[in-house]
């Protein structure tokens, strides 16, 4: 079968977020493992446009003050611009054009596989915004449009999906719940799971974002300090995080171990190590960690909004939370208070929705029929 050429209109990854970068690596691998796809990735970068002045600004600003303070408030419409202009030579040879967040001016009749974010903003962020809610009622409207569209469009939860259906439910079909690619994230073995967390006297808890304010480890090691006081348990608290958010203040004990920033493979020898999982973030996309976790079977944490909720299956995979201090220190508790055959029992469904739903190789069949059917709308 031909190759099905698809041109990756994103962002410069030199100046992008960690999100952005990721993407880049993650999203190779499609064309490693899927034999009929082909990815070309724009090698010009056109840096004229406020939008990428604003990325390279932000990254000399992280390098030279180590840290920025982001403002989250105005909901997530419209993340990615469309920043190349090559379509001489490449959208003229490719068969489907990628894109994040909203179409390029012109797709020159191509179908489009489109990553978005669809979410009411009362459902993702924990402070009611006016402009976000002004923002999801104009991507309501760009969806009504994308329906009407050639192409795929990747809203990432059944959640979105379901408004989708309730919004335009002749084209629903076009609409994906398409989970990331992590080919690196292998899921640890039963024995290993449960080995953890029958032999090992002390609980270890995981933190591990590098936005820690916005992901809230202020109120976790609070919560922690707490719980620790209410119950005589054996019990640590493993921070991963660069800080770059701003300082939080992390108390010098024995107890509460800061790592800082860590190398992937060293992140994930912690999460092997830990026990339980906790990121009761304020505003939070989707949360990747939280899969992570679940593939090594931790007991996570997770706040109590979408589509966290969705990720640990309402509750069945984990312990929802509300992101005030009494909430998480009853959540922290109730960890240290389970026996270990509960633990356990947890880890394992954890496990193993990860392994029908957010492993690499359920992503990878999920990415390969969005292809072929986006592809089939030519």
């Amino acid at each position: 079968m031909e190759r099905i050429k698809i041109y990756m209109n994103t962002p410069s990854w030199n100046v992008g977020t960690n999100t952005d970068i990721r993407l880049q690596r993650e999203m190779a691998c499609l064309e490693k493992d899927l034999e009929n796809v082909h990815l070309y990735f724009p090698k010009s970068k056109i840096l004229s446009l406020p939008y990428n002045i604003d990325k390279i600004c932000g990254f000399i600003k992280r390098k030279m003050l180590g840290t920025v303070t982001l403002d989250t408030k105005d909901g997530w419409v419209l993340r990615h611009k469309a920043l190349y202009n090559e379509p001489e030579i490449w959208f003229a040879n490719c068969d489907i054009i990628y894109a994040q967040g909203i179409l390029p001016d012109n797709v020159h009749g191509k179908p489009i596989l489109l990553d978005l974010f669809y979410m009411r903003p009362e459902d993702v962020n924990s402070t009611f915004s006016e402009k976000a809610q002004e923002n999801f009622d104009i991507l309501s409207n760009q969806i009504k449009k994308l329906a009407r569209t050639n192409g795929i469009f990747n809203l990432r939860s059944d959640y979105a999906i379901r408004m989708v259906e309730e919004l335009c439910p002749d084209n629903a079909w076009k609409f994906r719940n398409l989970p990331f690619l992590r080919p690196n994230i292998k899921a640890a073995s039963t024995d290993e799971i449960t080995e953890k967390h029958t032999n090992d006297n002390t609980i270890r808890f995981l933190f591990c974002g590098a936005q820690a304010n916005r992901k809230g480890l202020p109120v976790v090691i609070e919560s922690f300090i707490k719980a620790k006081e209410a119950y005589e348990c054996k019990s640590e608290l493993h921070i991963v995080s660069a800080l770059s958010d701003g300082h939080v203040d992390i108390p010098q004990r024995d107890d509460i171990i800061f790592h800082g920033e860590l190398p992937s493979n060293e992140t994930q020898q912690l999460f092997r190590k830990c026990h339980a999982y906790i990121m009761p973030s304020r505003e939070e996309s989707f949360g990747l960690t939280y899969t992570e976790a679940m593939a090594n079977g931790l007991v996570t944490i997770a706040r109590n909004f979408e589509p966290q909720k969705e990720i640990l299956d309402y509750g069945e995979c984990g312990i929802l939370t509300n992101i005030d201090t009494q909430s998480v220190t009853g959540s922290i508790e109730s960890v240290l208070l389970m026996t270990k055959e509960e633990r356990i029992g947890f880890a394992l469904k954890a496990r193993d929705r990860f392994i029908k739903k957010y492993s690499y190789g359920a992503a990878l069949k999920e990415w390969q029929t969005a292809i072929e059917d986006c592809f089939a709308q030519q």
